[in-house]
């Protein structure tokens, strides 16, 4: 039942949420370059295998290193010497806009329907490595809460429409 509820939640939200990351100062749909040749097709709901149950804070998780609120994908884009490079990143915060989400899943689902879930840590932070094909269809969880942030999202770096600090827009969870 929770898989049929997470999932239908999703997918409901995603139809109803914004074409993109939207902000009083008219920040542009994310969706840059729509005939991007290494983007897949647009996704309007989860794939039915993707095993979206509701999900248990995660207690075990590290530091989430440096820099929260900042554009990971700046830095982890493979031109910065030492700093791995990310497929996605961002960070998560309370309601106020201030406080860390910590141990909250970030659930990514590629064109191609792969899944990656991935922890936030005690800063906020969230990021994984994982090899996908944009658009994207974004979410996070932690049990009983379920939220749908975008679909058809192409740029992994969440911070790039969700901050940087005091700025509108930051990823928020319940």
């Amino acid at each position: 039942m929770l898989r049929t509820s997470l999932a239908l939640t999703l997918a409901a939200t995603a139809a109803a949420s914004l074409a993109g990351c939207l902000d009083p100062f008219g920040t542009p749909d994310p969706i840059e370059n729509p005939d991007d040749p290494d983007a897949g097709p647009a996704i309007d709901a989860p794939p039915p295998d993707a095993n979206l149950e509701c999900e248990p804070r995660v207690n075990q998780v590290t530091s989430g290193y440096h820099n929260p609120g900042t554009n990971c994908l700046e830095c982890h884009n493979g031109q910065q010497a030492g700093a791995p490079v990310f497929t996605f990143g961002g960070t998560a915060y309370a309601q106020d806009k201030v406080t860390p989400v910590v141990g909250a899943t970030v659930i990514v689902i590629d064109a191609a329907g792969t899944v990656v879930k991935v922890p936030t840590m005690q800063n906020g932070n969230f990021y994984s490595s994982t090899p996908l094909v944009p658009p994207y269809i974004t979410g996070m969880s932690r049990c009983p809460d379920n939220v749908t942030m975008i679909q058809n999202f192409r740029d992994g770096d969440c911070n790039s429409c969700h901050g940087p600090v005091g700025a509108p827009g930051r990823v928020t969870f319940p």
